[in-house]
């Protein structure tokens, strides 16, 4: 039957007026009359609420009912005349107590007995009428029914709205959910406010308060009321505020477009800078975004994609590209690199502004970020020599690295003038990680079938009888 204190709900199934038996979900649970509250008259196929207790005669089983209450049927004239309107904030289902708060900020004590309603509707957040008990207590809840839909509409159609108005907190979700018209502005703009306290708003709120406000000059006066709450524009989580504000499509576009130039007025540099690339300005100050781009060591691309969708003219794109440049220095480390790859992956980046850029980097790059824009297809010049020097001394640990590199050496002349390069530079072929690149090399579909031959005859030359023994087994040469 469950923990005894717990409230449990039932029909009167049998009552002779002494004792009887209520039927609920687990089974039939007896009762006696002195278990009823003395307030009710109770009859076969009456809804009630009740307790458990451990059974004083056994016969009838482990358990009896006790502080059983009568759920009524919605009292119209209570709903009228209610007093009090309430919503509870604390209830212990093992005792059967809580409390009701009132739009004064006054808490009445409520006991399960004095409750009329469903156990079910019995949840922290929900609303009740309630009557104010004078006989032990005044700040004793009484009849106390579950304020439903309808009946909420019933009690606010017949309230001054004056009175409403002094507890704008109370009042609020009844505005937000349709069930009142009359709203507080003020206390509006404060919600707006402390509801952004924490980084990210409740975008959810945000909607359901501007499909509400749909008068643009109220909107107005919420936004200018946030603004001057929010004061200065001057850190991230301010300006995470602003943007999420500036996304509703509920907002009147007059009153976003002023909105979003007070705000403007009201950020740091930092922020106004920002604004631009999220179109919430005009105003842009490139020079700036040209040196965090130099400054910063990781960069978003989606950040960069932005800019670039706002620079659509050709010669602010150079402009912004040659300052970024002018800041770099040598590019001469794997980050500044990163972020030259990054920019020449933008679709938005101008195609003669694309290849001036690449130009000018690669005459700002060491020899190793040349050869790393030759590899990466970002420019067709190259140095054959730092080429030879790559092939000849490092450890290539697959055949991808080769492939890599005569996939973009395609004339059989530089092809020849790197293998002999690769050559000289090894003097004599008498170890098994030299006899593996000439392996590696001769392996390669790419390589013309002429400079192959040749490198083969020369590579022969320079190797000792262990290696030229195996070229003849491996099928590299018929000199034997």
């Amino acid at each position: 039957m469950g923990v005894k204190a717990e409230i449990h709900e039932g029909v009167i199934t049998t009552f002779d007026g002494q004792a009887g038996y209520i039927k609920t979900i687990s089974g039939f649970i007896y009762f006696q009359k002195s278990a009823i509250n003395r307030e009710y008259r109770i009859k076969k196929g009456d809804e009630v609420i009740f307790q458990i207790k451990p059974s004083m005669t056994k016969f009838v089983g482990p358990y009896q009912a006790y502080n059983i209450n009568l759920l009524k049927p919605k009292n119209k004239e209570l709903i009228y005349n209610a007093k009090k309107i309430g919503r509870l904030d604390k209830f212990n289902f093992q005792k059967g107590i809580g409390f009701l708060n009132t739009p004064e900020k006054k808490k009445y004590f409520l006991h399960i007995s004095k409750y009329q309603s469903k156990k079910s509707f019995l949840k922290i957040g929900n609303y009740f009428f309630f009557e104010v008990g004078k006989e032990k207590y005044n700040h004793e809840a009484i009849n106390c029914m579950f304020a439903d839909d309808d009946a909420l509409f019933s009690f606010f159609k017949n309230q001054d709205p004056l009175a409403r108005s002094k507890y704008p907190e109370f009042y609020f979700p009844f505005w937000l959910n349709g069930y009142i018209q009359d709203k507080e502005l003020n206390y509006i703009t404060k919600k707006l406010f402390t509801e952004g306290i924490h980084l990210y708003f409740d975008l959810n709120l945000l909607k359901k308060i501007f499909e509400k406000l749909t008068n643009p000059s109220e909107q107005q006066t919420i936004l200018n009321g946030f603004l001057s709450k929010i004061g200065a524009i001057d850190s991230r989580g301010k300006y995470i505020r602003i943007k999420v504000l500036a996304s509703l499509n509920e907002l009147d576009e007059n009153v976003k477009a002023g909105f979003f130039k007070s705000a403007f007025n009201k950020a740091d540099k930092e922020r106004q800078n920002l604004m631009w690339p999220d179109v919430f300005t005009h105003t842009k100050d490139f020079h700036y975004f040209a040196r965090k781009l130099t400054t910063e060591r990781f960069v978003s691309f989606l950040i960069l994609e932005k800019i670039f969708e706002k620079l659509t003219n050709p010669s602010e794109q150079e402009m912004f590209l040659n300052e970024f440049l002018s800041g770099t220095g040598e590019i001469d480390n794997e980050f500044t690199f990163e972020k030259i790859k990054f920019i020449t992956k933008l679709n938005s980046l101008n195609k003669n502004v694309k290849a001036q850029f690449l130009n000018n980097a690669f005459n700002k790059a060491d020899k190793e970020r040349q050869y790393l824009m030759w590899l990466d297809g970002l420019t067709q010049r190259k140095d054959l020599n730092y080429i030879i020097s790559k092939v000849t001394n490092e450890r290539f640990e697959s055949f991808f690295s080769l492939e890599k590199i005569f996939g973009k050496l395609t004339k059989p002349a530089e092809q020849e003038i790197v293998l002999n390069g690769f050559l000289l530079g090894i003097l004599i072929i008498d170890n098994e990680t030299k006899f593996g690149k000439i392996k590696a090399l001769a392996g390669f579909n790419g390589l013309n079938k002429n400079v192959k031959a040749q490198f083969l005859n020369n590579a022969f030359n320079k190797a000792d009888k262990e290696r030229q023994y195996l070229m003849w087994l491996d099928g590299l040469t018929q000199r034997k």
